[in-house]
């Protein structure tokens, strides 16, 4: 019993080693790879050294998220790899400890990884993100005039046309009849002064151009019924639906109810819902792929341990992209989200499984 914990607290220790280094040259790979893409971007663009670094430092933690699945698979090969070269893993299997006692190591911190990922992570993730956004708009002088807001009293959404500016206020939008229920529509000139205000039942929105029905035309003076009312715009449904915050930048913590919202709104929530459950499920996903490096545990060390190393990075790299692609595959072929993103993790699942119960016979 004594050890057996003490074997537990070594492997653990030199687990987390590992875990730590891999994402600290994660990290340093990341700083990299923006420093130069965010060179190529604003290399026509003057922009200050400290605000530089700083876009930089934004940006680490979205793609920190979004290569977290890959971390464990990496950290765990580097570590079966050190037992196997140093003859740890036969002196500990020798001596009566189960091999899946060693496994489990791994799985259970690279699950807790990954709900450190998910819980921390992912929000400070959004949060840094959405500033990288604002910022990378000032520095490129492509701010949008065009906001969208979502409240309990509606959608709010603005457009500049032909020296005036319109406000929206929306009940509701339906992406499939191009459609707004409740619109209405303050119109202000140049010096803030109301020119008019069109309130309507239901609205189409197509070709650019608002097909009104019944709308009540108000100035300061009276008020108006008309049968229908046409008024040319920038905007188009597909434009409005660009201008909703993507799911990268909410937090799980709110993503849930912002799906809520846009349901009420009878707004499209696929994509935010699929977002929601690989965050969700990332903790498994982590220790999933995990599962995979058990199948190069090498016993011998007179086998060609470069050789083995390049074919399971292939095979993390292969399962990283399999998960990603197969849930959307999944999701668009019309299966839930949940199931989509929770089949593709069993799967993987069940294949780690079946290399642990082999690697139980040895």
């Amino acid at each position: 019993m004594v050890f057996s914990l003490t074997i537990t607290k070594y492997l653990t220790r030199k687990f987390s080693w590992y875990l730590f280094l891999i994402s600290l040259v994660t990290i340093i790979v990341l700083v990299v790879s923006i420093t130069f893409d965010l060179l190529q971007k604003f290399k026509s663009v003057s922009i200050h050294p400290q605000d530089f670094w700083f876009l930089v430092l934004l940006k680490i933690p979205y793609l920190f998220n979004e290569v977290s699945n890959i971390i464990g698979f990496i950290s765990t090969m580097l570590f079966l790899r050190y037992l196997s070269n140093n003859n740890e893993l036969i002196v500990i299997v020798s001596s009566g400890l189960p091999i899946w006692r060693v496994f489990a190591v791994p799985i259970i911190l690279s699950l807790i990884f990954g709900g450190i990922v998910v819980a921390i992570i992912n929000p400070v993730s959004s949060y840094s993100l959405k500033n990288y956004k604002k910022i990378e708009a000032i520095l490129t002088k492509n701010e949008s005039q065009n906001g969208l807001f979502i409240f309990n009293s509606g959608i709010y959404f603005y457009e500049e046309y032909q020296n005036t500016h319109r406000i929206f206020q929306a009940k509701s939008i339906n992406v499939t009849k191009k459609s707004i229920s409740e619109i209405i529509i303050l119109i202000v000139d140049s010096k803030n002064q109301l020119i008019q205000r069109i309130d309507s039942p239901y609205t189409e929105l197509d070709n650019k151009q608002f097909n009104i029905y019944t709308p009540i035309i108000s100035t300061l003076d009276k008020s108006e019924t008309f049968s229908e009312l046409k008024l040319q715009t920038n905007l188009s449904i597909d434009t409005l639906l660009q201008k909703f915050s993507p799911p990268e930048m909410v937090s799980i913590w709110y993503l849930s109810e912002l799906i809520d919202k846009l349901t009420s709104l009878g707004l499209p929530t696929l994509t935010y819902q699929l977002y929601f459950f690989k965050q969700l499920f990332k903790p498994i996903s982590i220790s999933a792929i995990t599962l995979m490096a058990f199948y190069f545990v090498n016993f011998d060390n007179r086998r060609s341990t470069i050789k083995t190393t390049t074919v399971a990075l292939v095979i993390g790299i292969f399962s990283y992209f399999y998960l990603e692609i197969s849930s959307r595959i999944l999701v668009y072929g019309g299966l839930s989200p949940m199931f989509a993103t929770l089949l593709p993790i069993l799967f993987i699942i069940l294949i780690g499984n079946f290399v642990i119960l082999h690697l139980q016979e040895l």
